[in-house]
């Protein structure tokens, strides 16, 4: 039965494994083996994080690890230690319990050694990689990715799948940080060994295209990522079902693809189906903000402000309990909140967002375009009040500046901050 569980986790199949899983556990758990209960219950919680219900993996996986350290099976209790990193701080948004299990799973490969313990804190390495680039440490998470990619290319070698999946996470913190050639490069071939080594339909093909989708969007490339992102919500309602969690972050990127082309209802009902997805389950992710902020990005675009206020303060306190009150990523909702007050013709209750949203984009890692976006909004603020108009002046310049030197993929915001610099121009007095 065992193997039975790992054949359909290989292929995708989660939601056929897991009751295997379950038949499984609960045989191990009547032979008084108890390195094969620990072994049972692994494979329990892997099915169960992979089906979208971290909650049940957490707990699941704390068993395992901490049945396998009691009958001294250290693989088995490092491996679960480590997937409980990823579920703890990825899934259920707790990067301190994370980092916390992290230090259980270093212990047992202690006592493990040998290749077997180099490979797993090679794993370790790259869940602990996903927990830190969640608060920001972008630079630290980067070399947590690049340790695990050099030994699972030097040990399994450098078409594995693990050496895909890394790659794209890789590949989202190098758009995070702006570098989007680098980006699409690891997406790219992650989407190769990909769907050479699990084929066309894989959940993991899913998720390197709708990665890459990501980051040919962010280059202008919309029809690229459109399709990209069509290929990848095929895949995964095929094999996951339409309500699984992994959608959401397809669902959202299609809105976002939607509203470039002007189509809003439809990118709205995207919207809502991936918030429904994430709020179904349960889950703390940042998938869950970044849908709620899209559709308020996208109801403000249909002139209903308050609406889009509304999502918008509900997309910041889920990436807050995500992520924590100082994450980088706060700036998306803030900002889509200020911009819901100027529609809504409330200028002054925009400013205290807004202000915040560009604090935490002036960092060194911040995005330009995202800090260009945050200072025109917050120049039309301080415009509408009357207050400060000097200062809104040198936004709407700098962010002008910052959308023209984009180039292509930012011409629509560049025509949209010259336009208004120009409608606020005072006339010259005629020279006598």
């Amino acid at each position: 039965m065992a193997a039975q569980v790992q054949a359909l986790e290989a292929v995708g199949r989660y939601a056929a494994g897991l009751p295997v899983a379950v038949r499984a556990a609960d045989e191990a758990s009547r032979t008084a083996h108890r390195p094969t209960e620990a072994e049972a219950l692994s494979w329990l919680g892997r099915l169960q994080q992979k089906n979208g219900d971290p909650k049940a993996a957490a707990a699941t996986l704390r068993d395992a690890a901490l049945v396998a350290q009691a009958s001294g099976h250290d693989e088995v209790a490092a491996q679960a230690w480590t997937l409980l990193v990823f579920v703890s701080g990825s899934m259920l948004g707790k990067p301190d319990d994370a980092l916390s299990w992290a230090r259980h799973a270093e212990s047992a490969m202690e006592r493990l050694g040998g290749p077997q313990a180099e490979y797993l804190r090679a794993r370790l390495d790259h869940d602990v990689g996903i927990v830190i680039a969640r608060q920001g440490k972008l630079d630290d998470a980067a070399a947590h990715y690049r340790r695990a990619q050099s030994v699972y290319e030097r040990t399994l070698g450098p078409s594995h799948v693990q050496v895909a999946a890394v790659l794209t996470d890789l590949g989202v913190l190098l758009e995070q940080q702006g570098r989007y050639e680098d980006s699409a490069a690891c997406n790219r071939r992650a989407v190769e060994i990909a769907e050479q080594r699990l084929g066309p339909d894989h959940p993991n093909t899913a998720l390197a295209l709708n990665n890459l989708g990501a980051v040919d969007f962010r280059r202008g490339r919309y029809a690229e990522a459109f399709g990209a992102f069509r290929r990848a919500l095929s895949i995964r309602e095929k094999v996951l079902g339409p309500s699984h969690p992994q959608l959401a972050s397809t669902l959202n990127n299609l809105a976002n693809s939607l509203a470039r082309q002007g189509k809003y209802p439809q990118a709205l009902e995207h919207c809502q189906r991936a918030v429904a997805i994430v709020e179904k389950a349960g889950l703390a992710l940042p998938a869950a903000g970044e849908a709620l902020t899209t559709a308020g990005d996208v109801a403000e675009k249909l002139g209903r402000h308050a609406e889009a206020a509304a999502y918008q303060e509900r997309s910041l306190a889920a990436l807050a309990r995500a992520l924590g009150s100082t994450h980088p990523d706060l700036a998306f909702p803030l900002t889509g909140l200020g911009s819901a007050y100027l529609g809504w013709g409330k200028p002054f209750r925009a400013l205290a967002p807004l202000e915040r949203a560009l604090a935490l984009r002036e960092g060194p890692d911040g995005d330009a375009s995202d800090l260009a976006g945050t200072r025109f909004h917050l120049a039309r603020a301080l415009w509408g009040t009357r207050g400060g108009r000097a200062r809104a002046l040198r936004l709407a310049e700098q962010a002008r500046d910052t959308f023209v030197g984009a180039g292509s993929s930012r011409q629509e915001e560049a025509r949209e901050v010259a336009a208004w610099l120009a409608s606020v121009a005072r006339p010259r007095r005629p020279s006598r």
